[in-house]
């Protein structure tokens, strides 16, 4: 077993302490003739300097990391204060800040019905869920005027009982206009 105790046992059999000041460590290593000596690990221990190698940082250090306000879920939202719901103002505000809630349902043919729009600029398709015959799924907008398509049965459709149009490659599109849209109960909503 190897030696714990810091000190070191000389060839005559006396101990002697391990730790040495850095003078006596200089002088170890350097010979009379200006040749540098190779010296022992033990006189190296303890004594590298604070750039060097030997001295590392803790791999369980953490690197400091700008304060983030933590995010509310939906059933945690703050209501406004009944001074603001008073005011058409303060309904407008409201909903500026959290989105409109806005229900988009198909009401056709289909056994897998997604949706896809320019709310995200069409990166994402969100499936939508199926309610007695028709699918429907809610999503929560920003005041604005989106267009969106349905995807029913991989296939795109639109739904000719909503507004409509039809772009320059004659891909037809449902309209969705959220300006200045306010719906009539907020308590179902909250």
């Amino acid at each position: 077993m190897g030696n714990v105790n810091g000190r070191e046992e000389d060839f005559n059999g006396t101990l002697s302490s391990a730790s040495s000041t850095s003078s006596e460590v200089s002088d170890s290593m350097s010979a009379p003739d200006g040749v540098v000596e190779n010296p022992s690990p033990v006189e190296l221990m303890g004594h590298s300097p604070p750039a060097s190698p030997r001295t590392t940082q803790s791999p369980l250090m953490f690197t400091p990391q700008a304060p983030v306000v933590p995010l509310q879920r939906p059933d945690e939202m703050q209501v406004p204060s009944p001074s603001l719901m008073q005011t058409n103002s303060g309904y407008e505000d409201m909903f500026s800040e959290i989105g409109i809630p806005t229900m988009i349902t198909w009401s056709y043919d289909g056994k897998e019905v997604a949706v896809e729009g320019s709310w995200d600029n069409w990166k994402t398709r969100m499936p939508l869920q199926r309610s007695g015959k028709d699918f429907t799924i809610m999503k929560v907008l920003p005041s604005g005027v989106y267009q969106f398509r349905f995807i029913v049965d991989g296939q795109w459709r639109y739904a000719p009982d909503l507004p409509w149009a039809r772009d320059d490659a004659a891909n037809t599109y449902n309209i969705l206009d959220l300006q200045d849209s306010v719906p009539e109960d907020l308590g179902k909503y909250f």
